[in-house]
């Protein structure tokens, strides 16, 4: 049984897709922000080696509607060290606490719907969890 449990998560590894990701990417902390507006700037830059730095800013307004719900609008640019930046997306993020303080663990839920402005203009939509808990003085 365990060796059949084994087999079968190593399957799922070895054929799922490859994890590809913008250099914007961060971790989603999950917090009661009822009735907090914020402006935020996020400055993002990526240099693999013998290539040009890409630069990758983004300016949001966040405002925790309720104890529980937190939503921003942002919008993202890209762009290189040699050349000007442009608009890439606009952003609508959300995040829903399921659980402040009863389990050890809390419980959120994080989507953002992305509409890319550059290349095909696709909608985008990502959602996940959000899994936060305090070891000792560390959060």
């Amino acid at each position: 049984m365990l060796w059949t449990r084994l087999l079968l998560s190593l399957g799922c590894c070895l054929t799922s897709a490859a994890a590809v990701a913008d250099p914007g990417y961060y971790v989603v902390t999950a917090y009661d922000n009822a009735g907090l507006r914020s402006l935020n700037l996020r400055y993002w830059t990526v240099k693999a080696r013998d290539r040009v730095e890409t630069v990758w800013p983004e300016l949001g307004f966040a405002y925790g509607v309720n104890s529980r719900w937190t939503t921003e609008i942002f919008a993202s640019w890209i762009g290189a060290s040699n050349r000007p930046t442009q608009l890439s997306s606009w952003n609508w993020s959300n995040d829903l606490l399921l659980t402040q303080g009863e389990l050890p663990v809390d419980v959120a839920l994080h989507t953002q719907l992305i509409r890319n402005r550059l290349g095909e203009r696709e909608t985008v939509i990502e959602f996940g969890p959000v899994l936060q808990t305090d070891l000792g003085r560390t959060q």
